[in-house]
């Protein structure tokens, strides 16, 4: 069990609330000593739909946060800007400049789903996919973006 301190979302603060934790990982999380820290966030409101939400405002504190911890290669994708070849460009674009000392970072607020799985590589037969927009804004089965 983890101790954390938190802020509710609708301003009454909570603190030193028990949260669920197994504490039996497999590996240390990596101690970042060079290179570069490159990270691309994505956060998509899905505005005008009935599945709106407010992920941009997840996004712009990310960027906070990210700015806090020193990271100088930051790149933004909010909305319409997160189409799935756009998204996939960017993440090459990053990937190509991204060398064997850097760190990549992709943070997505979005919805997400589970589609059939293309290559079986899916003990479970699904892929896991982040919902992206097309040019219009639209959602449907050609903007989501599956590994």
């Amino acid at each position: 069990m983890v101790m954390c301190t938190t802020r509710a979302t609708r301003g009454a603060a909570v603190y030193n609330q028990p949260v669920e934790s197994d504490a039996e990982f497999e590996r240390r999380a990596p101690i970042h000593d060079g290179g570069s820290i490159r990270m691309l966030i994505c956060c998509l409101d899905y505005k005008g739909t009935e599945l709106e939400l407010s992920s941009t405002r997840d996004g712009n504190n990310m960027v906070e946060l990210a700015l806090a911890c020193g990271v100088s290669d930051l790149t933004r994708m909010y909305d319409a800007q997160a189409t799935r070849q756009n998204v996939a460009a960017k993440i090459r674009e990053i990937g190509a400049r991204t060398g064997d000392d850097d760190v990549f970072i992709f943070y997505f607020a979005g919805h997400g789903v589970q589609v059939e799985d293309q290559d079986g590589d899916e003990e479970d037969g699904l892929d896991e996919a982040f919902c992206l927009v097309g040019p219009r804004g639209e959602l449907n089965d050609q903007t989501i973006l599956t590994d």
